[in-house]
C-alpha cells in the first residue's frame, strides 16, 4: 500500500459517528481496515469482554489515531468514556451533554497533532473536571458514581492509562486514574493491547507504508473487589507490566505473520 495519510479515513467518519445512536455505525468501520490493509485478528473479546456481567473498566495501550480502526474489533456494547468538562462549552461537543439521557454510547478520539479529533458518537459521556493535583479524589469519585447511575446504559468505560500517545515501541508509564475508579467502584478491569504498528505505519509521520497485521488481544478480567487504594500504584504497576508482555509476544507474532503474507504475495 501506498502512502495513505490517516485523516483521509477520519474525515469520512466524522460525518458518519456524529449520528445519534450510530453504535452501528461505529462497528462497521472494521470494515475499512480492508480498506487501509489492515488485518485485525481480535482475541478474548467475547469470553473477557462482550459477556462481562456487570460494569467494566477497560484499560489498553495509545499508539497513534490508528487506533481508531483497530478498536472496533473490540469495542464492547455500551461503552463510553470520559471527557474534560470543558468540552461541554465546544461547539459540536456541546451537543453530547444536551442528549446525554437519549442516546445509548459514546466514542471520543484523542488529540493528534494540535488538532482535537472529533470521532465522537452523542451519549452518556461522563464528564469530569481532571486529574490535576487535589482534583484527583473529586474526580473518581464522580466518575464512580456516575457509572452506578447510568449502570443500565454504560456498561464499560475505556481509558488509555498513559494519558498520551507511546510513538516509541512499548508502553508509556500508566496514570493511576484508571485503576483508581475501578477500586473506589469495585469494577473488574479489562486490559486490551494492541500489538505495534511500526511495521507498516509511520507514527511520526502518520501514513502506511504497507500493509499490515494488528493482534487485539484481550486479556482476562482483573478483579478489584478486595483491594483498596493503597493497593493501586502496585495494581497498575502489575498490569502494565503484563501487558507489557503480552504486547511483545503478540507484536513479535504479527510481524512474522506479515513476514509470511508478503512472502506468500512474492
Amino acid at each position: 500500500m501506498s502512502r495513505h495519510n490517516v485523516a483521509t479515513y477520519y474525515g469520512v467518519a466524522n460525518n458518519l459517528i456524529m449520528i445519534p445512536g450510530a453504535d452501528p455505525v461505529f462497528h462497521s468501520f472494521k470494515y475499512w481496515t480492508i480498506w487501509t490493509g489492515i488485518n485485525v485478528e481480535a482475541r478474548g473479546f467475547e469470553e473477557n469482554l462482550k459477556r462481562i456481567p456487570g460494569s467494566a473498566v477497560v484499560i489498553c495501550n495509545h499508539q497513534s489515531v490508528v487506533d481508531v480502526v483497530v478498536m472496533t474489533r473490540v469495542w464492547p456494547p455500551r461503552c463510553t468514556v470520559m471527557m474534560k468538562e470543558s468540552l461541554k462549552y465546544i461547539p459540536f461537543f456541546n451537543l453530547t451533554s444536551i442528549f446525554v439521557s437519549y442516546v445509548p454510547s459514546l466514542f471520543l478520539f484523542s488529540v493528534e497533532q494540535n488538532n482535537l479529533s472529533l470521532f465522537i458518537v452523542l451519549a452518556n459521556a461522563i464528564f469530569v473536571k481532571g486529574f490535576k493535583r487535589g482534583q484527583v479524589s473529586g474526580t473518581v469519585e464522580q466518575c464512580v458514581k456516575k457509572m452506578k447511575k447510568y449502570n443500565l446504559k454504560v456498561k464499560a468505560i475505556w481509558i488509555f492509562p498513559e494519558g498520551a500517545r507511546s510513538h516509541n515501541d512499548g508502553m508509556l508509564p500508566f496514570k493511576k486514574g484508571a485503576f483508581n475508579i475501578a477500586v473506589r467502584g469495585g469494577f473488574p478491569i479489562v486490559p486490551i493491547v494492541l500489538s505495534n504498528y511500526r511495521p507498516f505505519y509511520s507514527k511520526s509521520d502518520c501514513y502506511f507504508t504497507n500493509d499490515g497485521e494488528v493482534i487485539a488481544q484481550v486479556l482476562n478480567p482483573i478483579s478489584t473487589k478486595e483491594l483498596t487504594e493503597e493497593d493501586v500504584p502496585e495494581l497498575s504497576q502489575k498490569v502494565r507490566s503484563m501487558m507489557l508482555e503480552v504486547y511483545y509476544d503478540i507484536s513479535k507474532e504479527a510481524a512474522e505473520k506479515m513476514r509470511r503474507k508478503r512472502q506468500q504475495l512474492s
